[in-house]
């Protein structure tokens, strides 16, 4: 059976991080009591907004435990064998197991992962959005430090106008994409990841009357190219930055597909070409 939070709170394993979060989880869950006295009501919902504006402020921490064992991998480990006990997760992904326990137990409170009185881990079905073949690349992306540091010179923008990113790196988003490969990849693979770009195709039916898309701005291609593949007579433009049309291999496209697929290179900010 899985720990309670009581358990966790007074468990040696925890961390003070670790507790103050399961404390406010444990507050939050609290919080679905109902009461008959009014006054009590209202204390209560008082008391509710308090924790759901602390969990906002704090949010930057989840995000962060979702990243490093989306990073680690270890819902990639736990789908290969079912369960593990944190020594042999540890092993696998070279931490420290102590610390390691602190996250995964924090990350059972949020129903990412469960834990068993012999203490065998397992993936739930959220924590399996984070294996690779699900939403890992997006997690990856979106809590970088890349992504999440301009935050923090968010009130300098706002006063001055000025782009944070720019101010922290020295360049601009894409610039800095450019010049670092094995992030661009991730991005990229973040901007055509789940199910929406063939839900798209599969709902909308507005190209009867239509023999070219122009797709600009279109990543890695993965809305035309689920487009040309369900309608054949269409053909494709794909127009964005170099760095993400180059890494577009058309051998892995079926070749009915790619031959209606053309492929340009450029900045929409300066450039859309119209012939």
């Amino acid at each position: 059976m899985d720990l309670n939070v009581n358990e966790l709170t007074s468990s040696s394993l925890l961390n003070d991080n670790s507790k103050t979060l399961v404390a406010d989880m444990k507050k939050s869950n609290e919080m679905h009591l109902k009461f008959d006295d009014a006054d009590a009501e209202k204390k209560s919902s008082a008391s509710s907004e308090s924790v759901i504006m602390m969990s906002m402020v704090r949010g930057y921490q989840l995000s962060q435990a979702l990243y490093v064992v989306a990073q680690l991998g270890i819902a990639d480990i736990l789908a290969c064998h079912d369960r593990m006990k944190v020594d042999e997760l540890s092993k696998l992904t070279d931490t420290h197991a102590p610390t390691l326990e602190h996250l995964l137990r924090a990350l059972v409170h949020v129903n990412v992962f469960t834990v068993d009185e012999d203490g065998y881990y397992y993936t739930t079905s959220l924590g399996k959005l984070l294996e690779m073949n699900s939403l890992r690349s997006t997690v990856l992306t979106w809590a970088e430090p890349y992504q999440y540091q301009p935050w923090g010179s968010l009130l300098n923008s706002i006063k001055t106008g000025n782009s944070s990113f720019e101010n922290l790196y020295g360049m601009d988003f894409y610039q800095y994409l450019g010049q670092n490969p094995n992030i661009n990849s991730m991005f990229n693979e973040c901007m055509a990841s789940g199910t929406r770009h063939e839900q798209f195709v599969e709902i909308y039916d507005g190209f009867s009357n239509v023999n070219c898309v122009v797709d600009i701005g279109g990543g890695i291609g993965r809305l035309l190219i689920s487009l040309l593949t369900k309608h054949k007579y269409l053909r494709g433009i794909l127009y964005d930055l170099p760095q993400v049309v180059n890494t577009i291999n058309l051998q892995h496209l079926d070749k009915s597909v790619a031959d209606r697929l053309t492929i340009i290179g450029g900045d929409i900010y300066s450039n859309i070409p119209i012939d």
